[in-house]
């Protein structure tokens, strides 16, 4: 009953614009931790530090370090959202070179531009992968993180009227059938990507052509 009004005390704070900023602010020191020392060794005493807050404080705002970790798990994913829209605007923008150059050279423009956020979003400079899947990884959600990331990506494509264009590179499969092959590219382009340098994009997008076409 005490855990049932605690969450019922929190949802109702978490009405407060103030509330919800210092929860966030509470996720991105629990997320700096995370990847700085690993989410097993990091304590709520440090989080606390992190965030130059009372370790008692921290249960005002969550009910102890899992809810903690999902939200900073969230906040992976709500990156991976904000990629993915970065594309997208910079697909529509883009848009007019469709008519200009035909439709095979927009479809490479937008494998590039994927390809691109796709580096961005997964790997460091020095081609290591970003810290945040060694968090995901410590916690064993790689794999359904990027299941779930899979999703979204299909799910701002809609939202921005090009699921169509995905689903149409996997011509003959059903729209389920298409949507396992897509995951599958995605999933191959990224292990492809691992330990290759920028400068070998080009390749990758050809790979991914030859993929789909």
């Amino acid at each position: 009953m005490a855990s049932n009004a605690a969450s019922r005390n929190r949802l109702h704070k978490g009405r407060s614009e103030s509330f919800r900023q210092q929860r966030d602010l509470i996720v991105q020191c629990a997320r700096t931790c995370f990847e700085r020392k690993g989410v097993h060794k990091t304590t709520l005493v440090d989080i606390a530090r992190e965030a130059d807050i009372t370790r008692e404080l921290i249960y005002y705002y969550f009910s102890g370090k899992e809810e903690i970790i999902g939200c900073v798990v969230d906040s992976y994913m709500q990156d991976a959202v904000e990629t993915v829209r970065l594309w997208c605007d910079q697909w529509e923008t883009s848009a007019f070179a469709s008519t200009v150059h035909g439709v095979g050279l927009m479809c490479r423009e937008a494998v590039s531009d994927a390809v691109a956020s796709i580096r961005r979003f997964v790997f460091m400079q020095d081609g290591s992968r970003r810290s945040m899947f060694a968090v995901l990884d410590e916690i064993g959600q790689r794999s359904v993180f990027f299941d779930k990331m899979c999703d979204q990506i299909l799910s701002t494509a809609a939202n921005y009227g090009f699921a169509h264009q995905i689903k149409s590179a996997f011509a003959g499969l059903s729209d389920d059938e298409s949507v396992i092959a897509f995951k599958i590219v995605l999933m191959g382009s990224i292990r492809v990507m691992e330990g290759a340098a920028a400068s070998e994009d080009a390749r990758i997008v050809n790979l991914l052509l030859s993929c789909v076409h």
